[in-house]
């Protein structure tokens, strides 16, 4: 599948059966200043505890960031979490779950539309899936990263959809992002 790079912050929220939501950053620490989204997350039911992986957005970057660690008094009602993948708990634990991206994403789907009157901000990320073995699907593919980059957005994730979800960095999701190059005239040297 091909899906927007949006440029947020990642955010791991842990479903518990209980109801408990915790949310986490990528490299483990906890989020507390999304309490709206956490509320939202606690009124669906879940057989199992389960990890939802996405990227939180809010009016601007710089805006959001202010809002993430902020010991009190976050305003983070405008953030929207914008999910690409699911995987249980126990899986996510170990390491690998072996189920592959394209049923990962088909389940998160289903699972969606079921519960999004509850979950108002919350959204599943759109994503289209192209052959890239095909002159049709490479033409596809262009116009997809084209779009993407006109739109605002980072770049664009590629994901294998036989692939495992894997917690490391892999080549089942590559990102591609634009490469802006600048000359610029020096103007002035200083000596340290």
């Amino acid at each position: 599948p091909l899906e927007v790079k949006l440029d947020g912050v990642r955010v791991l929220t842990v479903v518990f059966p209980d109801g408990n939501v915790i949310q986490y950053s990528r490299n483990g620490k906890e989020l507390t200043n999304f309490q709206m989204i956490k509320d939202q997350f606690s009124k669906i039911p879940v057989k199992e505890t389960m990890v939802f992986d996405g990227e939180v957005m809010s009016s601007s970057f710089q805006d959001l960031m202010k809002q993430v660690h902020r010991k009190e008094n976050a305003k983070t009602e405008d953030a929207i979490l914008h999910l690409f993948d699911v995987i249980p708990l126990e899986k996510f634990i170990s390491g690998k779950y072996n189920l592959v991206q394209k049923e990962r994403t088909a389940w998160l789907n289903q699972w969606y539309l079921e519960h999004q009157n509850t979950l108002l901000n919350v959204r599943v990320l759109n994503h289209g899936m192209i052959d890239l073995n095909t002159e049709r699907g490479q033409n596809l593919f262009k116009m997809y990263n084209k779009s993407a980059v006109e739109n605002g957005y980072e770049g664009i994730m590629i994901k294998d959809p036989l692939a495992p979800y894997e917690c490391k960095r892999t080549k089942n999701w590559l990102k591609l992002k634009p490469f802006i190059e600048v000359s610029l005239e020096v103007q002035d040297v200083e000596e340290s």
